[in-house]
């Protein structure tokens, strides 16, 4: 099992017994570090977060996104899932509360799963365990397909190779329940190339960012976590340098070419839908399905309720919720 006496010759050390930590303290405490879920985002490799959105999270910048139902089940099924893994598997599997914390690069932790065991016939070594719950949609994606054999997601992928790091273990498992209904797993070895490269951009984000308190630079998917970090500007028009107008050029391009290619693709869809008349909601043109069904939207009309005095003004401004965003664009100044 892995040993926690003392580090020894390991390549970590246990940072924290999470058995004896409250919720918030172990949040506190993740804040510090890089760990296997902040691993795909820190390098620039995640669909869903990037290197500034970590680096605004871990410095209270910005308000991270709440636990979804989909987070909850899954910290509440994590010992279910254990030991349908073991029933599937016949591999001895324990719960690690443990936080690990590696010697070579300090700011890289590991709270597991569980460990596996995989048995006499591969000299009883350790590996590493994770678990997910994945809805129906993604289970059945790409990044699943195939079960045992199915490819790992960027993030999934980083986060194992990021635990096997710390550990210096040499095989993984992640088990995913799908659906709520499917559970699959798939064995994952160590990559150690990939591992070198992870690590080493790791440390350059924790050393050139974190530790400097400089934000990362700013990616194509930032756009809206720009608008909520910086949400209180001054009233004034400021001089950008001349670096700038290179972007504006950028941008202006760009915006003619959407525009040319929207243009291009809404006459085809008119020309589809005026094909298509009243004779169906749906069409087939060689392999493609064609969709123009009937949809209803309701929509609150604040309006109408005050016209039907259901509530008052002030009632109204209760059931109201208001966010705070900014709004780019970029005109062209009128010479005088």
């Amino acid at each position: 099992m892995l040993q926690v006496e003392n580090a020894g010759n390991k390549s970590y050390r246990i940072l924290a017994d999470r058995s004896r930590m409250s919720k918030q303290q172990w949040i506190d405490l993740r804040q510090n570090y890089i760990g296997g879920s902040d691993a795909a985002a820190v390098i620039g490799i995640s669909r869903f977060r990037s290197p500034l959105s970590a680096y605004l999270e871990k410095k209270s910048l910005v308000k991270k996104e709440p636990p979804n139902e989909r987070m909850y089940w899954g910290i509440k099924l994590e010992s279910l899932l254990r030991d349908r893994f073991r029933e599937l598997t016949g591999y001895e599997v324990r719960e690690l509360k443990y936080v690990l914390q590696s010697i070579e690069s300090p700011f890289a932790i590991a709270n597991l799963d569980g460990i596996v065991n995989l048995g006499p016939a591969e000299g009883n070594q350790w590996a590493c365990l994770e678990l997910k719950c994945v809805n129906e949609f993604t289970g059945n994606s790409d990044d699943f397909r195939g079960g045992a054999a199915g490819y790992i997601s960027p993030e999934y992928y980083a986060q194992i190779q990021h635990y096997l790091y710390v550990t210096n273990l040499k095989v993984a498992f992640l088990g995913m329940l799908i659906g709520g209904n499917r559970f699959v797993y798939n064995r994952i070895a160590r990559d150690d190339e990939a591992i070198s490269n992870m690590i080493r951009l790791q440390k350059h984000w924790y050393e050139r960012y974190f530790l400097t308190n400089t934000p990362p630079p700013a990616g194509t998917g930032d756009g809206d976590l720009l608008g909520k970090f910086y949400d209180r500007p001054e009233r004034k028009e400021v001089q950008l340098p001349e670096s700038a107008t290179a972007l504006v050029d950028d941008y202006l391009s760009a915006s003619q070419e959407i525009k040319k290619w929207e243009d291009r693709k809404k006459l085809a869809q008119v020309k589809l839908e005026e094909m298509m008349g009243n004779s169906g909601d749906t069409a087939v043109v060689g392999q493609h399905r064609i969709n123009w069904k009937p949809v209803e939207t309701k929509r609150f009309s604040t309006t109408r309720v005050k016209e039907l005095n259901l509530l008052t003004e002030d009632q109204i401004n209760q059931c109201t919720s208001v966010s705070t965003s900014r709004r780019f664009s970029i005109s062209t100044i009128k010479s005088k």
